[in-house]
């Protein structure tokens, strides 16, 4: 075999190599721009909107999933990439998404996490949608009076009055919180995660 013959070889080698590491490298920036490792901060209107859709599907579903953790992890720091006036738009999946990590938290037995997690589920300068029509969640906050975390509690009630829309819901909430500074558990026998009707008089 002469030297120009093991040229041609050599550079064919040499170029199906190329050929394979070109294909790798496509299918790897394919999946950085269209698949999860988008960085979280980096995704569209319209993909954060399908993101949480999903997360709702989801926490419909089975809430308490390694899933719905991983989704909502991602869709919290999407949000959070976005203004504060864009932000608002999600502001009842924020609600959802504090509430499942201070659930996560207690599970951990972490209750000053998980109290951080009931206050950050509510900002006042939001206006919300069905959290606002049907009240906030319950179930975490029941859970940490079982902790006596009564601070953390009435706040969060506080907050909850504050953005209610329905007067009939805010006056359940007023009325558990005054149970909850009276040192009872206004939430132990609720059946629904945010059932506000009949807490007072009971």
């Amino acid at each position: 075999m002469d030297r120009l013959e093991l040229d041609k070889i050599m550079l064919k080698l040499i170029s199906n190599k190329l050929i394979r590491f070109t294909s790798v490298l496509t299918i790897f920036f394919t999946c950085i721009v269209y698949g999860e490792t988008i960085p979280c901060n980096k995704l569209s209107p319209l993909e954060i909107a399908e993101l949480s859709r999903n997360f709702n599907k989801i926490i419909e579903t089975n809430v308490n999933s390694e899933q719905s953790t991983k989704v909502a992890s991602r869709l919290l720091c999407a949000i959070e990439s976005l203004t504060p006036q864009s932000q608002e738009s999600y502001a009842d999946d924020l609600h959802y998404i504090h509430q499942l990590f201070g659930k996560k938290a207690i599970a951990k037995g972490d209750t000053i996490s998980a109290s951080t997690e009931l206050v950050k589920s509510l900002n006042d300068k939001f206006h919300y949608g069905v959290v606002s029509s049907f009240g906030p969640q319950t179930e975490l906050a029941s859970m940490l009076l079982a902790k006596g975390q009564k601070a953390a509690v009435s706040t969060y009630l506080k907050t909850a009055i504050f953005i209610e829309k329905e007067e009939k819901t805010k006056a359940q909430i007023k009325c558990a919180l005054k149970d909850v500074q009276d040192g009872k558990n206004p939430f132990a026998k609720l059946y629904s995660p945010n059932f506000w009707f009949k807490i007072c008089g009971r």
